[in-house]
């Protein structure tokens, strides 16, 4: 009589136990195009992105910030990315708050947003190129448009600067280079030639200790553009003011810079005016030896 009366009670409480431990797991979800998340059992996740995702149910605050898979995000062009959930990392070298990112297929981070974000803190979002903060929903709430404005601004306003230093003449007295390479042989050159150059003098080509050839040079004020290479932008640009030469024997404006013989890349009749500076594209003609 005792044991029948056990097993029923025995029975009530293993029930209750299962239905409260099922309610207490969190499963990753599944955005659909009305916003409502879906069970993970109908999302079919790549490979590497559940490399990513820590257990359901077991994201714990941990040294290189846990993350879990959230949803599925469909961008207007139709491309699929995969939002996960980081938590705040811990540790000396590793602090990051807590955030939401989005992965591409290939499991690249194309876009981070600190969940808390504010413009005066040290933690900034992040969003790969080929992609624009418009195409994530995080831009728009709190202080992101903001900080994307101001973004912006600085890589169309900010980037160039303009140097006021006055040019001066590159050759007062004459200089002498050897030819050592051929680019683009607009003068007919061959390495071991000489190449003599002053304002004075104009450009004077020797080889085996004769002249070949003795070219005018009209000097022409030019604004030389510098573009900085960088991995972060805005990439600053630098415009400075150089006085460089006009050929007119082959229709060109000439110079020489970092031991490198410079033509314009398109040709000219000849020189506007010495005073009004022109912007011009550059190539390598020769390279050259100082000597």
């Amino acid at each position: 009589m005792e044991n029948r009366l056990y097993f029923p009670l025995f029975a009530v409480f293993l029930l209750f136990a299962i239905n409260g431990l099922g309610s207490g797991l969190e499963l990753p979800a599944k955005n659909t195009s009305d916003g409502n998340l879906l069970n993970s059992d109908s999302v079919v996740l790549p490979e590497c992105i559940k490399k990513l995702t820590a257990p359901p149910g077991k994201v714990i605050r941990a040294s290189i910030g846990a993350k879990q898979f959230r949803k599925t995000y469909t961008m207007e062009n139709g491309k699929i990315l995969y939002v996960l959930h980081s938590q705040a990392s811990i540790g000396c070298n590793m602090n990051e708050p807590a955030s939401t990112k989005y992965y591409n297929d290939s499991c690249k981070m194309v876009a981070s947003f600190p969940t808390r974000f504010s413009i005066k803190q040290g933690f900034k979002p992040f969003v790969a190129a080929g992609y624009k903060p418009d195409d994530f929903p995080e831009a728009a709430q709190g202080d992101y448009p903001e900080y994307f404005a101001n973004l912006k601004k600085e890589k169309t306003t900010n980037k160039i600067i303009v140097s006021d230093a006055k040019p001066t003449d590159p050759f007062p007295v004459e200089k002498e280079f050897t030819v050592i390479g051929v680019d683009d042989n607009v003068l007919d050159l061959k390495k071991g030639d000489i190449v003599r150059i002053s304002t004075k003098n104009g450009l004077r080509i020797f080889r085996n200790d004769k002249l070949l050839n003795n070219y005018k040079l009209v000097p022409q004020l030019s604004t030389i553009k510098i573009e900085a290479k960088c991995k972060v932008p805005p990439c600053f640009t630098t415009l400075t003011k150089a006085l460089v030469y006009h050929m007119g024997g082959i229709k060109r404006f000439v110079e020489i810079r970092n031991n490198a013989f410079m033509i314009s890349a398109t040709q000219y009749a000849d020189a506007p005016s010495p005073t009004r500076s022109i912007e011009l594209s550059w190539r390598i003609a020769y390279a050259l030896r100082s000597e």
